[in-house]
């Protein structure tokens, strides 16, 4: 009822009887019609549109503006046996509960038993939003889709969690942060990656295979270890073979010499140096140097031999305590030439031996050659065995 007067200071009871009874009836029906009132508006006023079934409320004088609050449309609960029928989004009404009753199989929840659905949703049209069905399988799943049409569909059935299916202590607790993505990356698999403590180490493993330790500062120090090429190293030690390929093998950085194979033959020394040994060298064959006449030009007979010999002074003696390089003979008897003699007559014979960047004494001591005193002792027995023909010669 719409019949709202406005009663004045000056009208009279006995007219105002009426008035008062009209505008009681108009605030308890709420001001109810098939449309809203134009007259004596005031703000926060209601109207129930008995033609809409719904409550309004004034919120805006100017522009005159009314303001749904209730729908009383919204009020259909409905239960339905369809078993063998299935269900779209758009099945439900207009702001309507619906609960059915379906095979399981139709329903797509189970394989046997009736499965009970609820499903809901604003309003049939597109506008109404996506409808919504919540799914108790027989077997006491409790399972949720949606779907926005009957093209499109109902998505999948997503299982809810309950403490029958889910206990949360059987679970990690949440990390609190990202963790690393498992696979799925550029050029990996989708294995199953676990890395875990062994009580001594960290271990890692991918699906049934082993993996073995990680290698950590705790475990591994890259400074003792051989690394690629240009590493350098304190100290190597090795229990096999030190085995290398092709033209190559033992080089000094710091000296340019080295010890290496370029055939299947000999044992060369590289970069023109002089092998040192403070103690004896032993070999099994003969030691041979180049005498081929092809590698040598000035050929000349040693004239006089002898004149040589003569001042050469073959000798015994003990070898002096306290050198470094003669340590391993020291105190020991010896046969030999005193090596400033030789130089005075054969000075090619004469080798200087510079001490080692590691060694206290810097002394540079001579060495001789002995191989250089064997043609001259040659040459010497040739002229001694000319002089005893030529004596017995004279005695027959």
């Amino acid at each position: 009822m719409q019949s709202y007067t406005e009663i004045t200071d000056n009208t009279a009871l006995a007219a105002s009887l009426k008035l008062l009874l009209d505008n009681d009836k108009t605030a308890i029906s709420l001001n109810s019609g098939t449309a809203f009132p134009t007259a004596n508006l005031q703000l926060g006023m209601p109207c129930y549109r008995t033609d809409l079934k719904a409550l309004y409320i004034l919120e805006v004088l100017s522009p005159v503006t009314w303001t749904k609050i209730a729908d009383f449309n919204l009020n259909e609960v409905a239960v339905l046996d369809s078993r063998t029928q299935a269900t779209t989004p758009d099945t439900y009404n207009d702001a309507q509960v619906q609960f059915h009753l379906k095979n399981s199989s139709v329903a797509g929840l189970g394989s046997s038993g009736l499965a009970k659905i609820m499903g809901i949703r604003g309003w049939g049209d597109a506008t109404g939003g996506r409808a919504f069905e919540l799914g108790f399988a027989n077997d006491g799943t409790l399972a949720l889709r949606s779907g926005n049409d009957a093209a499109g569909g109902w998505g999948s059935w997503a299982t809810m969690w309950t403490t029958a299916n889910f206990n949360p202590s059987n679970y990690q607790p949440a990390l609190g942060f990202t963790p690393v993505q498992q696979g799925g990356g550029a050029g990996q698999n989708a294995n199953k990656i676990y890395l875990g403590w062994s009580g001594s180490a960290l271990k890692a493993q991918v699906d049934s295979s082993d993996l073995g330790t990680f290698w950590l500062s705790s475990n591994f120090d890259p400074n003792t270890k051989l690394g690629k090429s240009g590493d350098t190293l304190s100290e190597v030690y090795n229990n096999g073979w030190y085995r290398s390929n092709g033209n190559v093998g033992w080089y000094s950085q710091s000296y340019g010499g080295g010890i290496w194979m370029t055939d299947s033959t000999y044992v060369r020394v590289y970069g023109g140096k002089q092998f040192y040994c403070d103690s004896s060298i032993v070999a099994a064959g003969n030691v041979v140097a180049y005498s081929d006449a092809r590698l040598k030009t000035n050929v000349a007979k040693i004239s006089d031999p002898w004149k040589i010999i003569d001042q050469i002074e073959g000798v015994t003696f003990n070898w002096r305590k306290g050198i470094h390089r003669t340590r391993l003979k020291a105190g020991k008897r010896d046969y030999g030439v005193i090596a400033q003699k030789v130089k005075r007559v054969m000075p090619e014979a004469i080798v200087r031996t510079k001490p080692s960047d590691t060694e206290l004494d810097r002394t540079e001591y001579m060495g001789v050659d002995y191989t250089k005193l064997v043609p001259v002792l040659i040459e010497a027995v040739k002229s001694l065995n000319e002089r005893v023909r030529t004596l017995e010669a004279r005695g027959q």
